[in-house]
């Protein structure tokens, strides 16, 4: 038993520091700088300082402002890609307590693992949330986060095995939508790496051009001279016959836009007219813009990286 709920709190902790780790680790030094809960393994009194605690606290209340800019909080997301996993490895090896240096590495491989995860599935889960024309679900996704990070940390150093049964839950409904995550979160670095091609000095014109001589044989399938299309990076939300945050290419030539997949997947490309100006929308992040085009034909919803939206909007003209 004593092994199952050490597991629990390990598990449980690890799996709260992937989605804020400086929350965990404020609850983790608040408990046991003032003894809320009995029997914690002797490591957590490195957490019992209040230097770290106040950082802890202040570095929690700048995510939680982050948290609720919708655009900034997937920016946000990102830059902790490293720093959440390595923390709850940390957090994992002091729940663990004294043990070999074998069961050591485990928890701390254990931790990285639970903690990269529940990472992923937030940053996932948040850039879906953010495709919404509203910003105040993605203001409630975050307190509810914060309400269940402050939470399982309490129970997994307090109830272990309650803990276990809820992080195991999770994990399974991670694993079930980890698919659309995973594209999800794909999206997110391919939108940091256009970024940095941008402010390297790489123009999106340069990159429009790379893009459509590597799609070259499916423009001239389309019947598209290559010098009249304008092509760019761009994620289907809403686009018929393909699946939620489908990679391709949106190709405008001036009178009709085509969405091609990338080749991996081996669809076929579909096109819709150049709707009218009024039915073209754009709503504006940090690091992608969301389109909506409303033709007579269909309606699409793309998500297309910031630096390439001046470059189609003259081409809608």
């Amino acid at each position: 038993m004593e092994i199952i709920a050490k597991l629990g709190s390990l598990l449980g902790l690890s799996f709260v520091s992937g989605i804020n780790l400086y929350a965990t680790v404020a609850v983790v030094g608040l408990v046991t700088k003032y003894n809320l809960v009995q029997g914690l393994p002797p490591e957590f009194q490195a957490l019992n300082n209040n230097l770290i605690i106040t950082v802890a606290i202040i570095l929690y209340a700048c995510e939680f402002l982050a948290d609720k800019v919708p655009g900034f909080d997937t920016f946000w997301d990102a830059i902790h890609t490293v720093i959440r996993p390595f923390g709850g490895a940390l957090i994992a090896l002091m729940a663990v307590g004294k043990a070999s240096p074998g069961a050591e590495v485990l928890a701390f491989m254990i931790g990285a693992t639970m903690a990269g995860t529940s990472h992923l599935a937030k940053s996932g889960f948040r850039i879906l949330i953010n495709t919404s024309p509203e910003p105040f679900s993605n203001m409630v996704v975050s307190v509810a986060e914060d309400l269940g990070v402050v939470g399982l940390a309490y129970l997994s150093m307090a109830h272990p095995i309650m803990a276990l049964v809820i992080t195991a839950i999770l994990t399974i409904i991670i694993m079930v939508t980890l698919p659309v995550l995973w594209r999800a979160v794909r999206m997110l670095f391919s939108g940091l790496w256009y970024r940095l091609k941008g402010l390297l000095g790489t123009s999106a014109e340069s990159t429009s051009k790379a893009i459509s001589m590597k799609i070259s044989s499916q423009l001239n399938d389309l019947g598209i001279p290559l010098n009249d299309a304008v092509s760019v990076p761009a994620w289907g939300t809403k686009i018929r016959g393909f699946k939620r945050w489908q990679k391709g290419y949106l190709v405008c030539d001036g009178k009709n836009l085509h969405f091609i997949p990338a080749r991996i997947f081996r669809k076929t490309p579909v096109s819709i007219p150049v709707p009218k100006k009024e039915n073209i929308l754009f709503g504006q992040g940090l690091l992608f813009y969301k389109v909506h085009f409303n033709s007579e034909r269909e309606t699409w919803n793309l998500i297309i990286p910031r630096d390439y939206i001046k470059l189609l909007e003259e081409h809608l003209q």
